[in-house]
């Protein structure tokens, strides 16, 4: 019976090559992974977190514009309703009737979220006054001259009724909005500091440029917030200001409808 054939024994030369070689290809490896891994870790994309902030930052901004626009606009329209001359209302303008409808019709409840929802008497206006057909069919009889300017005051004032209405419903809204921004802009810098203390940990690893990029874009991201947190500040210092400013224009126009009167002869 054939034996299979016997290997000799390995000899010290043909043992050294076969570690050298094994040596070679562990060097090479090593070597070729390092070649793959020169950048290490690349810097964290914090675009889309910074866009948020730069986005509520502008939203602030607005809110601030436009209740200052509106504020103007309240002051606008008080100041050209005031401006009809007094002409308008001499006799036999009906003047007790149109006062009592445009109180009615400025101290008709606006909801700034719906709208309103019934039919004016008188065409072109949003508010329900008791006995406004009474006063078209008057103004129409008595003064047809008067009819369209008179309904031009009317329409002026119904704009008054809704901007005191909108303006007065976003001061309402103002302190839950800050509130919002304030505990937002407390997560987000706790969220970078996170992130600032796991990356540096991470730093060792960082290759290149890229540990002064991820640096740069940490820069960035705080100034954002800052931003963010002087507009909360300028915003929670404007706005205790802006319903007295809605008041003193409202106080002005019951003062104006209460002494409405006709002129001398």
């Amino acid at each position: 019976m054939l034996m299979p054939r016997r290997l000799g024994p390995i000899r010290p030369s043909r043992l050294r090559r076969a570690c050298a070689l094994a040596l070679v290809l562990w060097a090479v490896g090593v070597g070729a992974s390092g070649c793959f891994n020169t950048r290490g870790p690349d810097p964290l994309d914090l675009s889309v977190a910074q866009q948020k902030i730069s986005d509520d930052s502008q939203r602030l901004v607005q809110i601030r514009q436009v209740m200052e626009r509106d504020l103007k606009e309240l002051e606008a329209l008080r100041l050209s309703f005031e401006s009809a001359p007094q002409e308008l209302y001499a006799h036999p303008f009906p003047l007790d009737l149109f006062k009592y409808v445009a109180m009615r019709c400025f101290n008709d409840p606006f909801d700034t979220r719906a709208g309103d929802v019934g039919a004016s008497e008188i065409d072109g206006l949003t508010c329900r006054s008791e006995y406004a057909g009474r006063l078209m069919v008057e103004l129409h009889e008595q003064v047809p001259q008067h009819q369209a300017a008179a309904l031009g005051q009317l329409t002026e004032l119904d704009r008054l009724r809704q901007m005191r209405a909108k303006l007065l419903f976003r001061l309402g809204q103002l302190p839950g909005v800050l509130r919002e921004m304030r505990q937002a802009l407390a997560t987000r810098r706790a969220d970078l500091r996170r992130m600032r203390d796991a990356e540096a940990r991470r730093r060792t690893e960082y290759r290149g440029d890229n540990w002064q990029e991820m640096e740069r874009r940490f820069a960035r991201f705080d100034q954002e917030l800052n931003n963010l947190s002087t507009e909360i500040e300028q915003l929670a210092e404007v706005t205790p200001s802006w319903k007295p400013l809605v008041e003193t224009q409202i106080a002005a126009l019951y003062a104006h409808l209460t002494s409405l009167s006709a002129p001398l002869k």
